[in-house]
């Protein structure tokens, strides 16, 4: 088994990583991961703290100071289903972005296949001319790339 990579390889690697594509799909993919998180977090109760200052009166001399403090706790019941249907949406969309992922590396890897085919048949086609003017020996088609 070899664990070195081909050429091929470090240049799929190099084109997935420099595509602008590829780096929106990365982009949404951590954002409907996010996405999932905060429905499942919907879950929890939230503790809410709440606190204020202020002064009243008619002038500065005469002024009193108030003071407001309150905590506060939101316990989800009841939520006909809500909490359950965005978790289930936001893995949806982490899937959906998953398949529209796998779309853009295999359009990628098509590209850089197609330039590869379209580079050697450039490469025999210039090779052919090289040929039919005398600068290359006939038949000597092992050393055209």
């Amino acid at each position: 088994i070899s664990t070195t990579k081909s050429g091929v390889d470090v240049t799929l690697e190099a084109a997935l990583q420099g595509r602008a594509e590829m780096r929106v799909q990365a982009l949404l993919g951590a954002s409907y991961r996010e996405e999932r998180r905060a429905a499942e977090g919907a879950r929890w109760p939230k503790v809410i703290a709440q606190g204020d200052f202020g002064v009243t009166g008619r002038d500065p001399s005469r002024n009193l100071s108030t003071y407001m403090v309150g905590v506060g706790v939101s316990v989800p019941l009841w939520t006909s289903g809500r909490i359950a249907n965005e978790i289930k949406a936001a893995e949806y969309r982490a899937q959906r972005q998953k398949q529209e992922e796998r779309q853009v590396r295999l359009e990628i890897s098509r590209d850089l296949e197609k330039a590869r085919i379209e580079r050697e048949v450039a490469g025999y086609r210039r090779y052919l001319e090289l040929e039919a003017e005398g600068f290359v020996e006939q038949g000597s088609v092992g050393n055209a790339a």
